[in-house]
């Protein structure tokens, strides 16, 4: 078939789907819905999975956090009956301990966090204040706008020296990140570093947050672990953790508080240690607290990647309901054709006599389902752009329409209307001219 022809085809074809507008419009509102389906899940999807990778650049792949739990009296879970368990909570030790015993550990962070109230430049604001040690803002990817992270000496030394983010910032109304001191719980601190607007902490928002080294904590804020005669008495002459069991009468108290630390980061070497490492951290903490396990391990590569998961079942299944749309749309596409052949019998034997042959009849048939198909398909594909962009404004959820899935949005329309449009093309082409001529 030359140029030429195949041109007065797509024509013909053109034209006869111009002269029946609406049928053509109905017809195709199935592709419309199916691509724009495509197009909105494939963005959902591709969103979800930019949101979780970006997730794990926040917390560092290779990061185990290990968090303090406060157990109370009668606490189920733990061995033995009737027995006082004894507990401080998570200690410096225990920090000291796992860089000393695991290999396969390459840093470890202590994490103390207090509320407290901060004032500058005449403006007062409460903000988070954690204690943190110098390796904390590489283990959590921390990125500094200005300034500097402080140093193992500054460390050593309990200097008041702080690192405040964006959100602080904004909260004391300091214009251009120009901020040399602050006063956090009546104690100066020199204000060496700010961080970035994006990444990390500030990745969830704006709340104001100030980091500390975590020896000026301890020693300038609070130190839970630190005996002074008021938490002596205070813990009834009981110094630690017990958990009481086997006295189910005995109403449940909130256990006292002697833990220093409320986290620690550990960082292993290699992503395939997770599972391991946080395994042996488990063991190796419960038998440091006397078998009371006052603390989680968790590992939160392995949670975003079970959560990446979860997003991509999702995806799949909405993506199964969208090929549902398209398929549809196609089986639509057939029957319309074929309803189409029923009425222009006539003008099929006609072209038949005056010497068309088979074959042009049906790549004509099989060019309407196709420029019928693609029609539909653009005009999805700009709906399913709108639909993106309002998913992403409304329910505030990202998403990302790739240049592979418009490829592929409109290479399955223009698949659809020609897997559905043989038949009906193939079925016109056997029309037999007599007989098409005398239809009535």
């Amino acid at each position: 078939m030359t140029v030429a022809t195949l041109l007065r085809a797509f024509s013909s074809a053109g034209e006869s789907l111009l002269q029946h507008r609406i049928r053509s419009a109905l017809t195709a509102l199935g592709i419309v819905f199916g691509v724009a389906s495509v197009i909105a899940m494939l963005a959902i999807g591709q969103g979800a999975q930019q949101e979780v990778l970006e997730q794990m650049k926040t917390i560092g792949v290779n990061n185990i956090l290990i968090q303090q739990v406060q157990l109370v009296a009668n606490s189920e879970g733990n061995e033995g009956k009737g027995e006082k368990l004894y507990s401080r909570g998570l200690q410096l030790d225990d920090a000291a301990a796992i860089s000393t015993m695991m290999p396969e550990v390459e840093r470890v962070s202590p994490v103390i966090i207090a509320d407290a109230t901060a004032i500058a430049n005449q403006k007062s604001v409460k903000l988070t204040l954690k204690g943190v040690g110098t390796d904390y803002n590489e283990m959590m990817a921390l990125s500094l706008s200005s300034g500097k992270w402080f140093s193992a000496e500054q460390v050593a030394r309990m200097e008041p020296v702080a690192i405040i983010n964006a959100g602080a910032l904004k909260n004391l109304r300091v214009k251009g990140g120009n901020l040399s001191q602050i006063k956090i719980s009546g104690i100066w601190y020199q204000v060496i570093g700010t961080l970035s607007p994006i990444g990390g902490v500030n990745s969830t928002g704006d709340a104001p947050v100030a980091f500390i080294p975590s020896s000026t904590m301890l020693y300038r804020h609070q130190n839970r672990g630190r005996v002074t005669q008021a938490t002596f008495a205070g813990a009834g002459g009981r110094r630690g953790m017990f958990i009481i069991q086997g006295e189910e009468e005995e109403e449940k108290k909130q256990a006292p508080k002697f833990n220093q630390l409320d986290e620690l980061v550990v960082q292993v070497a290699e992503p395939e240690m997770l599972g391991p490492a946080s395994d042996i951290l488990k063991r190796m903490l419960k038998r440091r607290h006397n078998g009371v396990e006052d603390f989680t391990v968790t590992v939160p590569e392995l949670l975003l990647k079970q959560q990446q998961r979860t997003k991509q079942i999702f995806n799949l299944v909405l993506g199964t309901i969208a090929g549902i749309s398209l398929l549809v749309g196609g089986i639509g596409i057939m029957n319309i054709m074929l309803v189409s052949i029923m009425e222009r019998i006539r003008e099929i034997g006609l072209r038949l006599a005056l010497g068309a042959t088979r074959r042009d009849i049906s790549i004509q048939f099989l060019l309407e389902a196709i420029l019928l198909s693609t029609a539909g398909g653009l005009a999805g594909l700009l709906l399913g752009f709108l639909l993106s962009y309002a998913i992403e404004a409304v329910a505030e959820v990202q998403t990302i329409v790739s240049p592979i899935s418009v490829v592929l949005a409109v290479g399955v329309s223009i698949a659809t209307g020609i897997i559905f449009g043989l038949h009906p093309a193939k079925k016109a082409s056997k029309q037999a001219p007599a007989e098409s001529l005398r239809y009535e």
